[in-house]
């Protein structure tokens, strides 16, 4: 090979996105709040049925407490 492949193979790994970026995000959260002592079913479905506009477990703590949220 030569040194432009090399530096051209090297720069696309860098600039590679990392894959399921969101989910292990979502998953992430789902751990965080199950150790705070919710259902893990109750809350993917939540995250699924109606989102998060910010990345904050106290955020869903609050608004899995709330009824017909």
């Amino acid at each position: 090979m030569d040194i432009n492949n090399l530096m051209k193979n090297k720069m696309q790994q860098m600039m590679k996105l990392p894959e399921n970026f969101f989910m292990a995000r979502k998953v992430f959260m789902i751990n965080h709040l199950v150790q705070r002592g919710w259902n893990q079913q109750q809350v993917q479905a939540f995250l699924d049925n109606v989102g998060v506009p910010d990345e904050d477990p106290d955020l869903v703590d609050y608004q899995m407490r709330v009824p017909g949220f």
